[in-house]
């Protein structure tokens, strides 16, 4: 239908059928009005379904005779010859019907052109409404699962789909900004439903990642994939094949594919009900799951692009029915700007690079000192690599373009002082192990007196020197390109 235009064509012709009253004015039917006969006495009216065909004769004079229908034309007028094709014209009636006409043209062995009707009902079920899809009619509605046991109105996306074809449809999701309405709108019922409340109510979707990480397979191609799916930022971020796309934080829902923080604790009954199973990530020490995994404490950190980490705790325990219960505590980290999460451990932090302004008398430069002041402003401390990971950040981190020196010759501090005693260094942070895992350069750490600092030298592919005492009041800044800072907060 898009890009149509309804259009009313008169034409000399007849009808034979009954009409309506003719003193019956035109708003009181013009949807379902179907045809008008103008006679040399008066207009007759032909509602919906009333009238097969119309004739036109050739030869005959029909006394100034006309008719005129609605149907659905590529131009705002209508045709020379309007006898030329078929046609479809459509109304919506209300919420749950679509009445169709569809107008042939012929012509009979007189020459007489012939108007034939042909009429459809679409009629949406019961809780359901309608919307046009292109050229298609489909009927939206919201199924909800029902209170049994021992999941009461909830289950995985595959039964949802299963659901829905046993309703004589299938999964779908908005196709455009009228359909994510109505499912926003019709979901917020569900608390008159289910006795969960509808910031907590997720509405599974059209949509599965079956073999690629964030490629959804579709059931429904009648919306266009998730063209029109509202995402929330920065999904879709699932980290494996299998994940479901659905609505959450109603009442304005945004649509995810991960599901963090949607369970607070799971039951294996004793004995347990239908031999059922769950299944969940976590890390743990082995290769293997465990024989018993409920006698420990374990967790599974996810991290979604640079800048949040998500985090599960799971814990274990039995209860006074010998029911064993796994209990997930979420947290979620989330980084400034600018910066990006690792893993250290069990700690997670946020490391970035902090750059000294443009201020005399040495612009982009400061001491090691100054440096440690500057990381502990932005909420952190001075740092250095744990790993190779880390230190390829830092090395990215490091580009020309903030300052007018070449990125060759930057100096970057680290975290590191041999205050009291020569090539023992202090640290502030205590997260990155010490220089265990610096990259130093050839002879290097090889100051004899306390008092120097560590610092990376030589990008692109810098390692770590210590030969410049610039922590105990030295203030030359020696050309540096950047006197750049790593910040962990």
């Amino acid at each position: 239908m898009a890009g149509l235009r309804r259009t009313t064509c008169w034409s000399s012709g007849s009808a034979s059928a009954v009409p309506l009253l003719t003193a019956l004015r035109y708003l009181q039917c013009r949807e379902r009005l179907r045809l008008v006969h103008k006679t040399s006495i008066g207009c007759d009216l032909y509602k919906f379904s009333s009238i097969s065909s119309a004739r036109n004769p050739s030869q005959e004079d029909n006394g100034g005779d006309k008719i005129a229908f609605k149907t659905m034309l590529s131009t705002d007028t209508c045709p020379v010859a309007p006898f030329d094709n078929s046609s479809t014209y459509s109304y919506q009636n209300g919420d749950r019907f679509v009445y169709s006409i569809t107008t042939t043209y012929s012509e009979d062995s007189n020459n007489d052109n012939i108007i034939s009707f042909n009429y459809t009902t679409l009629q949406c079920p019961i809780g359901s409404k309608i919307f046009a899809r292109e050229s298609l009619w489909v009927c939206l509605s919201v199924q909800y699962f029902t209170n049994e046991l021992p999941y009461q109105y909830c289950a995985n996306h595959s039964r949802a789909s299963v659901l829905c074809k046993n309703s004589g449809g299938t999964l779908t999701g908005p196709a455009n900004t009228a359909e994510y309405n109505y499912f926003k709108n019709v979901s917020v019922s569900t608390s008159e439903i289910a006795p969960y409340s509808s910031s907590v109510v997720c509405i599974w979707l059209d949509g599965n990642s079956i073999n690629v990480t964030r490629e959804f397979v579709m059931e429904d191609s009648t919306h266009n994939g998730d063209t029109a799916y509202p995402f929330s930022s920065p999904n879709p971020n699932s980290d494996a094949p299998g994940s479901c796309l659905y609505f959450s934080s109603f009442p304005n829902p945004v649509v995810d594919d991960y599901l963090f923080n949607s369970i607070t604790s799971a039951r294996i009954p004793n004995p347990p009900y239908r031999e059922e199973k769950i299944a969940f990530k976590t890390t743990l020490s082995t290769d293997t799951c465990h024989v018993n995994p409920f006698v420990e404490l374990s967790g599974y950190a996810y991290q979604d692009s640079n800048l949040v980490i998500y985090k599960t705790t799971i814990t274990y325990s039995v209860d006074s029915n010998t029911d064993k219960i796994t209990t997930f505590q979420y947290e979620k980290l989330e980084c400034p700007v600018e910066s990006k999460a690792f893993q250290r451990g069990k700690i997670t932090v946020c490391l970035s690079v902090r750059f000294f302004t443009n201020e005399s008398p040495y612009p982009y430069c400061g001491n090691h000192s100054r440096a440690s002041e500057l990381c502990k402003r932005n909420g952190g401390t001075l740092t250095g690599p744990l790993n190779i990971g880390e230190l390829e950040y830092f090395k990215q981190e490091i580009l020309p373009g903030i300052s007018p020196f070449d990125n060759g010759t930057a100096r970057v501090w680290l975290d590191g002082n041999s205050i009291n005693v020569g090539r023992e260094f202090v640290m502030e942070d205590s997260t990155h192990e010490g220089d265990k895992n610096y990259p130093y350069g050839f002879d290097d750490p090889d100051s004899v007196n306390p008092g120097y600092c560590l610092y990376l030298y030589y990008f692109p592919e810098p390692f770590i020197v210590d030969d410049d005492k610039y922590s105990t009041g030295h203030k030359e800044c020696d050309n540096w390109f950047l006197d750049d800072n790593f910040l962990k907060s």
